[in-house]
């Protein structure tokens, strides 16, 4: 066996090993994922300026449709929109808002205005303001939507003649967010006012979100595996010959906005097998340029990569040239 053959079945063995341990890290992260469902849980928290941290934890497709179905949200609707961006549901947030309302009776006016002319005390009550307390509606008008809040009452007769009903109210701003596969995220809001066990669904007039564009940047650990097809020509004996190789390979180092389609990959190393020579070989590609970032595709396709390719066989042959790959 000579020396060649021995190198390139320790970088075959290097990549196979590599690629068990990429299968048994994303396993470990899929176990994690639920374990954190299950235990990790932020609270609530009230900080400066009246900005409250809300309660949030991991949870699953099953919890969120729950969730939503709780708090009367049609997640089809949602979806169907989510579906034409390309994005998937990704959380769901309630805040809610209380006031605890307000009863009082025999309150004094907080003005009052004199009459001018006041008749004779035998003047007649043709209103019935002497006889009967008058009581007045309070409602509070949105776009398309009327909400009653309250009753204020007058009596006449009395010395103290206001008194006033407050309902308590909860107010609800639900949120709901949708993430495609570049992070960039959709926000949906649905506002309620609950008075007297009955909600109102409340038209929102404005809603603004800004997101923080995310910045390229090397990622040292980002384990990917790449299946791919390489064309190359034979360097190490003549006449030259070419040869298709698939292939898969894995590589960790990465540089780009998103760690699930970065823009580009280094050092990729694995193994393929050369379909003209008919031997086992090992592929080395320095790096890999993302063309489906140009091509604003999305998915599986969005993860389509160019790069040079060298490789070596069992026969000593050496060959260069370029290889096509998608990554998982």
């Amino acid at each position: 066996m000579t020396l060649t053959t021995k190198i390139l079945i320790i970088l075959g063995a290097i990549t196979v090993i590599g690629a068990i341990a990429f299968i048994v890290y994303r396993q470990q992260q899929i176990a994690t994922q639920q374990t954190a469902i299950q235990t990790q849980m932020t609270s609530m928290q009230q900080l400066a300026d009246g900005i409250i941290r809300s309660q949030s934890q991991w949870a699953t497709k099953d919890d969120l449709t729950n969730f939503a179905n709780q708090n009367n949200l049609n997640l089809a609707t949602i979806q169907a929109d989510l579906d034409k961006l390309n994005a998937q549901l990704s959380s769901i947030t309630q805040t809610t808002v209380d006031s605890t309302g307000q009863t009082a009776s025999n309150v004094g006016s907080t003005s009052t205005t004199p009459n001018p002319a006041p008749p004779p005390t035998t003047t007649p009550d043709p209103y019935g303001y002497l006889h009967n307390t008058q009581t007045l509606q309070l409602n509070e008008d949105f776009a398309g939507t009327t909400v009653p809040f309250g009753s204020v009452g007058f009596s006449a007769w009395q010395a103290k003649p206001w008194q006033y009903t407050i309902q308590p109210r909860e107010y609800s701003l639900t949120t709901i967010v949708g993430t495609d596969d570049q992070q960039r995220q959709t926000i949906y809001n649905k506002f309620s006012i609950k008075v007297d066990n009955k909600d109102y669904d409340v038209k929102i007039t404005n809603s603004q979100t800004l997101q923080q564009y995310p910045q390229a940047k090397f990622s040292w650990w980002n384990p990917r595996l790449y299946l791919g097809l390489n064309g190359a020509i034979g360097l190490s004996s003549l006449p030259v010959k070419g040869d298709m190789t698939p292939s898969v390979s894995l590589s960790v180092l990465s540089y780009g906005q998103y760690l699930n389609n970065p823009d580009w990959t280094f050092a990729n190393v694995g193994v393929g097998w050369e379909t003209v020579a008919n031997r086992p070989a090992v592929v080395i590609s320095p790096v890999n340029y993302n063309i489906g970032k140009l091509t604003g595709a999305t998915g599986l396709i969005r993860n389509t990569y160019v790069g040079p390719t060298i490789q070596a066989d069992t026969g000593g042959g050496v060959y260069l040239g370029a290889g096509l790959s998608v990554g998982f």
